[in-house]
C-alpha cells in the first residue's frame, strides 16, 4: 500500500509496515505537544514529493529553504527499510535521532546530521548511508553501536564524529573530510 501526506499533523508514532510506502511532503509534522516519530518495519519512507524541496520529519521550522527535522526516525532491524527521495532535490536535515538498519538516502537525498543529532546503526543488519552526489554533512554523531554502519557517499565530517562503539564502520570508497573518527574495542 502507499500513502502520501501533505499538510498533515499526526500525534504519536507512525508505523510503516512491510510492502508499504509513506511519502512525506512539505507540511507533515507531529502534534507540537508530542515528540512523535516514524518507525519503518520493512516499509519505505519517501522524503519529498514532486515539486517540493524537502520533507518534514517531526516538529519542524523552515529556515531559508532548509527543513530542520525535529523528531525521531526508527528503522526496524532485519527489514528492507529505505529512506529515499522522489528526486535528487530531496533534503533531509536531522536534528534528533535516526537509528536502526536499512538504507538511508537511497542515493538521492541530501542529508545533514546537525550538531547534537545522532545517526546510529543499532541492528544486526547494517545501516547504509548513501546520499549520492549530494553528499552527507555530519556535524553531529554517526555511530555504529553494536551494528554495522556503511558509508557509501562522500561525508563532510567537519565538526562531526564518526564512532565505532562496539560495532563496525565501513567507509566504502567514499572520502571523509574533517572531523573525528574514533574506535572502541
Amino acid at each position: 500500500s502507499s500513502v502520501s501526506l501533505v499538510g498533515f499533523v499526526f500525534s504519536g508514532n507512525v508505523l510503516v509496515p512491510a510492502a508499504s510506502t509513506l511519502t512525506l511532503a512539505a507540511g507533515v509534522l507531529p502534534d507540537a505537544t508530542n515528540s512523535g516519530g516514524i518507525e519503518l518495519n520493512g516499509g519505505t519512507l519517501v522524503v519529498g514529493a514532486p515539486g517540493t524541496d524537502a520533507a518534514i520529519l517531526g516538529y519542524a521550522t523552515k529556515l531559508g529553504g532548509i527543513i530542520k527535522v525535529r523528531g525521531d526516525l526508527f528503522l526496524a532491524d532485519g527489514q528492507p527499510n529505505l529512506v529515499t527521495g522522489d528526486d535528487a532535490s530531496a533534503t533531509l536535515v536531522n536534528a534528533w535521532t535516526i537509528e536502526g538498519s536499512g538504507s538511508l538516502g537511497g542515493g538521492l537525498v541530501q542529508i545533514t546530521n546537525q550538531a547534537g543529532a545522532l545517526v546510529e546503526a543499532t541492528g544486526t543488519s547494517p545501516l547504509i548511508v548513501n546520499s549520492g552526489a549530494a553528499g552527507f554533512v555530519n556535524q553531529g554523531l554517526l555511530a555504529a553501536n553494536g551494528g554495522g554502519l556503511r558509508l557509501d557517499s562522500n561525508v563532510d565530517n567537519a565538526g562531526g564524529t564518526i564512532a565505532d562503539n562496539q560495532g563496525v564502520v565501513l567507509i566504502d570508497g567514499a572520502p571523509v573530510a574533517g572531523g573525528i573518527i574514533t574506535e572502541t574495542d
